[in-house]
């Protein structure tokens, strides 16, 4: 079950790496893009309930609800905060950039293992990297 949701995430959050720069455009506001193309890869259904203005997204037994305008979600009726409100424009319904990350933050693993160390997924800017102590690596300690 946890594979499943983990998997959900994962399949969503690529969907959006792999869109071009032109859609994510320009800053200073949030960027908008079509559920359908948010969602295209995943697997993962919506619908939109004109009564309640409010969309509809499922994928195997997840179940996740949002409310248009509003910036909170409910992932299985848990409520997650969103960056921005999903909307309405043209007919088309449109989310901003960051709504797959908001939705899924919690219910996807935020570290990495890697020489059994547990690393935070969150990315460094040039500076943070620089200021990083480095420790020799073992195999060139004594060169």
């Amino acid at each position: 079950m946890d594979n499943k949701k983990t998997l959900l995430a994962l399949s969503l959050a690529s969907s959006l790496l792999l869109l071009s720069p032109a859609a994510m455009a320009h800053g200073g506001s949030p960027d908008y893009l079509p559920i359908d193309q948010v969602l295209r890869s995943s697997g993962a259904t919506y619908e939109l309930n004109d009564d309640s203005n409010e969309l509809l997204i499922t994928y195997g037994e997840t179940e996740i609800r949002v409310p248009l305008g509003e910036t909170q979600a409910f992932y299985n009726g848990e409520p997650v905060e969103l960056s921005a409100p999903a909307r309405l424009h043209d007919g088309e319904v449109q989310v901003e950039r960051s709504f797959v990350h908001d939705l899924f933050r919690d219910h996807v693993p935020q570290t990495m293992m890697t020489e059994s160390r547990r690393h935070p997924l969150d990315s460094l800017t040039a500076e943070e990297i620089s200021k990083t102590p480095r420790k020799p690596s073992p195999s060139r300690a004594g060169i």
